[in-house]
Order: structure tokens, then sequence, then C-alpha cells
């Protein structure tokens, strides 16, 4: 919608079984973030381990699977997304992205990042989203990004489908990144670790 969402998160198992329609998208917290709408300070994860990342059987497990193409945070973006993150394994039969699958043009995202596992039958971007049957070239951003990362490492994400080049979008290959402060200096902090109280930390 074109509302707001703040200070809010997500730990939950998310799953769409729509079959033969390309509309059944899946976004982990928001499907369609619309023209005017502001997202800010507000997570998904789902706490999972290299063990049950990607499970043979998914139930019970929190984790996005969709038969149809899926994003961590956001589907489609033509609002604004800033100081955010997801962390959240995706598992699809179609293609899958880390943070948003098509930013649009009037979308900008500021200050986030993904360190969410992907898993598809199609390509994949560890954070903007890569049209399926197209070049390597056809990342579906014509937004903006500033100051964003993701994790494309050799134990998440090895292989896939890549956003490197997408200017505002940092590649990061180590785990070990996300823990230096200096990278993440403009971000927004919060003074507790109560999740209850809409923590960004």
């Amino acid at each position: 919608g074109s509302g707001s969402i703040a200070s809010s998160y997500k730990k939950a198992r998310i799953e769409n079984n729509t079959a033969g329609s390309v509309s059944a998208i899946t976004g982990g917290v928001v499907g369609v973030n619309q023209l005017g709408g502001t997202i800010f300070t507000t997570y998904i994860t789902s706490g999972y381990t290299d063990a049950d990342m990607f499970p043979d059987e998914v139930a019970g497990v929190n984790i996005i699977y969709s038969t149809a193409s899926a994003s961590a945070f956001v589907y489609e973006n033509y609002g604004e997304i800033s100081n955010c993150y997801s962390n959240i394994p995706v598992k699809t039969n179609e293609s899958a992205s880390g943070f948003v699958f098509n930013n649009q043009s009037e979308g900008k995202i500021t200050h986030c990042y993904s360190t969410s596992a992907l898993e598809s039958s199609a390509k994949n971007g560890v954070f903007i989203g890569i049209l399926t049957g197209i070049s390597e070239n056809s990342i579906l951003n014509s937004g903006e990004l500033e100051a964003c990362f993701a994790l494309e490492s050799d134990k998440f994400n090895k292989g896939l489908g890549s956003n490197k080049g997408v200017e505002g979008l940092e590649i990061l290959t180590e785990e070990a990144y996300f823990s230096k402060s200096e990278k993440f200096e403009k971000y927004a902090f919060s003074n507790t670790a109560d999740k209850t109280e809409g923590v960004w930390f």
C-alpha cells in the first residue's frame, strides 16, 4: 500500500502455493510498496542456521517458500525503504531476490542490507531481482539505491545471479564484513535490544 511501516519486525514462515499465475508474487514484509509508501527501521528474520537453511522438508521452518517468484523483503517497490534488512531463506520454483525483486523508477532504497540465502529454479539476485530468460544485465532496478549491502559468499549464495555493478549496492563476500561498524555508520541504531519495541540493530 501507500502508507507507512516503521519499527517493525517479522519472524515467520510464509508460503505461497498459488499455481499457474504470473501475478502470484510474494514479499516477506510487503508485496507492493506503492508510490508514497515508506518502510523504515523494519526487518524480517528466521534465525536459521547452516544446518536448517534449506531442509528437504520445509514444513514448520521459518522460511519464505513460493511456487512463483519471491523476494525476502518487498516484491515491488515504488516508494521509499530505509534502514531495513532481511535475513530469511527464500526458496522458490521461479526467481528469487534477497531484498526487493523489482525496484521501479520511483523507488528509493537507502541504508538497507540482505543476508538472506536464496534457492530457486531460475535466476537469483542477492539484493534486486533478475529477469528470467534475459541477459545477465537484466537486473530489475530502475530506481535509486544508496549505501546498501548484500551477502554473496562461498557459503551463502555462491554462484547465483549476481547484482555486481548496481550503483549504491556493495556485495560483501564474507559474513565478517557485516560486523565492521564503519560500513554502517550512517545507519539508524537503537539503544535497546528489546525486539518488542521495534528495535533496529
